[in-house]
């Protein structure tokens, strides 16, 4: 059984108390740690509490519902069977998107739908971390817009505003130097606020 140990010092030395953790009580590390000793209720816990962040992402990815589920099934598949492997536990929130980028990218170019960028120009290097997203509590105005642009707009605009990643991170997420997310996330600001006009939203 896992347990988490609680030591409480004393004059004579140290007690040890053990406390049963369920799954649903257990932080993220924690089932990280458990699903590479193989814990299958861990991992159907990790499974639970990022599946809809995951979909939500590969939705931006991926035109196609089903695409999506057989997406998502493949990420899952590849975190069981190399999550042993994941060295810098805390990292696991970057780690499982960087494989379902990976995913999404091998079906798009099973599919030939990959979205290659073979003349992405590098913009000046800018301070991307204290933009903030084109204002509007209109959810349906927004998705409106996000879907006009391309996916590779909408990827770094999901991970960086909606999943809070910086852009260093984003650039390990998708294999991409960093110079390259932050143009990206120029042109993507840019393009979404043309989208959300072309929508009918105004500022």
């Amino acid at each position: 059984m896992f347990t988490t140990k609680m030591n409480a010092a004393q004059s004579v030395g140290s007690v040890q108390t053990s406390v049963p953790i369920s799954p649903e009580q257990c932080p993220d590390d924690w089932l990280v740690v458990r699903c590479q000793a193989r814990d299958e209720d861990a991992f159907r816990e990790l499974v639970r509490r990022w599946e809809p962040r995951l979909y939500y992402y590969l939705r931006r990815l991926l035109e196609d519902e089903s695409a999506v589920w057989d997406v998502l099934q493949n990420t899952w598949l590849a975190v069981f069977r190399h999550v042993s492997r994941l060295e810098d536990v805390p990292k696991f929130r970057s780690w499982v998107y960087r494989i379902a980028h990976d995913q999404a990218v091998t079906w798009l170019q099973k599919e030939k739908r990959y979205w290659y960028q073979p003349n992405e120009q590098i913009e000046p290097m800018v301070n991307h971390e204290d933009w903030v997203l084109a204002p509007t509590d209109d959810g349906v105005l927004m998705h409106q817009a996000l879907q006009r642009l391309s996916p590779h707009c909408r990827e770094v605009l999901t991970l960086f505003y909606l999943e809070g990643f910086t852009s260093r991170q984003i650039a390990e997420i998708v294999g991409l130097p960093e110079g390259t997310i932050k143009s990206r996330l120029h042109n993507a600001r840019k393009d979404l606020a043309a989208a959300l006009k072309e929508v009918g939203y105004e500022r």
